[in-house]
């Protein structure tokens, strides 16, 4: 007689307080390792300027989801490696997709649009998992309210700098 399969593993809580930890943790560090590689291959001073920005915001933002874990006595994990929803997995692979392919796409005007519209796109992914994460009375809104309150000027403001750089873009090359 063969011995039963074992149980298949239990889907995590996308919205469990390490998960959405581990989740911030790795947008903000692979936004912090693109803008740090593209820093010095951006076509426009302007767009250096504010991948650099991007850079030291999102550098504290991590510290703060470090501090945030820390508190909790959680540690940070790869949301990865996590048995996530299938479509939750796929939101992180996507946004790590899109950063990954900027690395190995375009050059000049067209790096420095790829660039900030994957920076862009990953601020949204980050800021609509903390505001969602924040909602409610539980553990994980109170842990999680400050940081989606940090993190909303943040993205506002990259979003405006990202914008005006990428209207000029296309204004010389469109």
């Amino acid at each position: 007689m063969a011995a039963p399969k074992p149980a298949p593993p239990t889907t995590v809580d996308a919205q469990s307080l390490n998960v959405v930890l581990d989740r911030l943790y790795a947008l903000n560090r692979k936004e912090v390792d693109l803008a740090s590689a593209s820093a010095k291959t951006a076509h426009s001073k302007q767009a250096r300027k504010v991948v650099t920005a991007i850079e030291a915001d999102h550098q504290k933002l991590l510290d703060q989801v470090q501090a945030a874990a820390k508190a909790q006595n959680l540690s940070i994990v790869d949301p990865l490696t996590l048995n996530l929803a299938a479509a939750d997995k796929q939101t992180i692979q996507a946004s790590t997709a899109e950063m990954n392919a900027v690395q190995t796409g375009n050059a000049g005007a067209g790096f420095d649009a790829s660039l900030l519209t994957a920076l862009e796109n990953a601020d949204k992914v980050e800021l609509q998992l903390a505001q969602s994460a924040s909602e409610g009375i539980g553990p994980t809104a109170q842990v999680v309210r400050p940081l989606a309150a940090a993190l909303s000027p943040v993205v506002q403001q990259e979003e405006q700098s990202a914008d005006a750089v990428l209207k000029k873009v296309s204004r010389k090359h469109g």
